[in-house]
């Protein structure tokens, strides 16, 4: 859990000092950031529940969706 928590650290600090370098402007359209914040609460919303439903059912359950799940994102792939 902590190398994960450590990756996304690093990801943020790299894309942060890209966004300072190139000097993006990260304002949003006034008329975007009401679904923009709708995307944001539904996306922490399922990433909340997504967490709680594996701890809820079995460890076999579980251990096979989460070592399935690199095999079954690429079959989404047109």
């Amino acid at each position: 859990m902590l190398r994960k928590n450590f990756k996304s650290l690093i990801t943020l600090i790299a894309f942060s000092i890209v966004v300072i370098l190139c000097k993006h402007d990260l304002k949003s359209i006034p008329s975007e950031r009401v679904p923009l914040a709708l995307r944001c609460l539904t996306g922490c919303i399922g990433l909340i529940l997504t967490y709680v439903s594996i701890k809820l059912i079995p460890l076999g359950d579980s251990q096979s969706i989460i070592f399935s799940s690199p095999v079954t994102f690429p079959s989404y792939l047109p």
